[in-house]
């Protein structure tokens, strides 16, 4: 009987201990909803995320449109500038009468004009500035246009660049 008494006790005592053991149900609910907290914010993070990285390719592609635009602006800008370098150049060899820098300078700005996309700025130069005799030779009338689509397209170029480094 002996025994069975110190088996009883064996047994009640491990029965004790495993259902002593447990975590108690408040805690492992508390634990249980901070988890799922967590679970609802790094989803909401993860959707914000998304979110972000859909506005950064939106950004992405305006820029590298912008960029494309504005060097394209600044090209037409710089063939322009160059056009009105030369006819700088073959205005002040007029003024003096310097025949050798006028042919020069026409030959220059000719040439720059291929450049140019403009067909009705390229069009007035063609009448603005002739060849006659092999010298070059300025029609006031057709100059004046010419001067004047010139100062347009410099400052609707100029216009337009500003324009877009406002956006």
């Amino acid at each position: 009987m002996k025994r069975w008494f110190l088996v009883s006790v064996i047994l009640l005592m491990v029965s004790l201990l495993l259902v002593g053991c447990g975590v108690p149900k408040e805690d492992y609910e508390a634990v249980v909803a901070e988890r799922d907290a967590v679970v609802a914010d790094l989803d909401k993070a993860q959707q914000e995320l998304q979110s972000v990285k859909a506005e950064l390719e939106t950004a992405q592609t305006k820029y590298e449109t912008f960029k494309t635009d504005l060097e394209s602006s600044c090209s037409k800008m710089d063939k322009l500038l160059a056009v009105n370098h030369y006819v700088l150049g073959i205005n002040s060899a007029f003024a003096i009468n310097d025949l050798k820098t006028i042919e020069e300078q026409c030959t220059h700005t000719a040439a720059r004009m291929a450049d140019v996309t403009d067909s009705e700025l390229k069009s007035l130069w063609e009448s603005a500035y002739t060849v006659e005799a092999g010298r070059w030779e300025l029609q006031m009338v057709p100059y004046k246009t010419f001067m004047d689509r010139l100062r347009f397209l410099i400052n609707s170029n100029v216009n337009s660049i500003r324009d877009k480094l406002a956006e």
